[in-house]
């Protein structure tokens, strides 16, 4: 037989009834990472809770430079860490893109918010502007976030200098730049192979 409700959780904030000093939450924490946490435990949200509730229910805390950082769950691979919200559908939504149909309307499947911010965590509808994807990448380009502007130096190990970069002018996409010591030897074995010399 098990031991009544009878207490609350000493955690500060929390509250919650609990058989011995913490509630079922904070003692697995405690059980699976050595620490309490803070009294926020993530909790059960009830069957058919649209996405839209969830903003209000998970919530949100304001950062210091304005953005609204989402409390919920976030991708947290190499390549992104997008707020996400649990939906009825097979794949989580989009936290920024269910706040901004909530507070300011609804958006086209083909429409992409831009996080003027550049904090992919903020759910700030006034830090998002809708837009397209070719200027999300635009924008992700003159603010210097793309990968390939990171690099210094190209696969073979050759620097990105002044002297040894070549930028190719494209139509209709950004200008891409490209190593000349690996084009000239790209363009030697070209030559060879044509002519059978070497």
């Amino acid at each position: 037989m098990s031991r009544p409700y009878n207490r609350t959780c000493e955690v500060e904030g929390c509250g919650r009834p609990s058989r011995g000093k913490h509630c079922g939450a904070h003692a697995t924490r405690l059980r699976k990472y050595g620490e309490l946490g803070s009294a926020t435990v993530r909790r059960m949200l009830p069957v058919g809770t649209t996405a839209a509730a969830k903003i209000d229910l998970i919530g949100w805390t304001v950062s210091d430079t304005g953005c609204w950082e989402w409390n919920g769950r976030r991708d947290n691979t190499a390549k992104s860490t997008y707020a996400r919200v649990d939906d009825e559908t097979a794949f989580p939504l989009l936290a920024h893109r269910v706040a901004y149909e909530k507070w300011v309307g609804p958006l086209d499947p083909e429409v992409v918010l831009l996080h003027l911010c550049d904090n992919p965590g903020c759910i700030n509808p006034d830090h998002l502007r809708a837009g397209t994807q070719l200027e999300n990448l635009r924008d992700m380009r003159d603010k210097g976030r793309s990968a390939p502007q990171q690099r210094t130096h190209c696969v073979n190990g050759h620097e990105y200098s002044l002297e040894n970069t070549h930028w190719q002018r494209r139509t209709n996409a950004p200008a891409t730049r490209r190593c000349r010591t690996c084009a000239a030897a790209s363009n030697a074995r070209g030559y060879a192979a044509r002519t059978g010399t070497r």
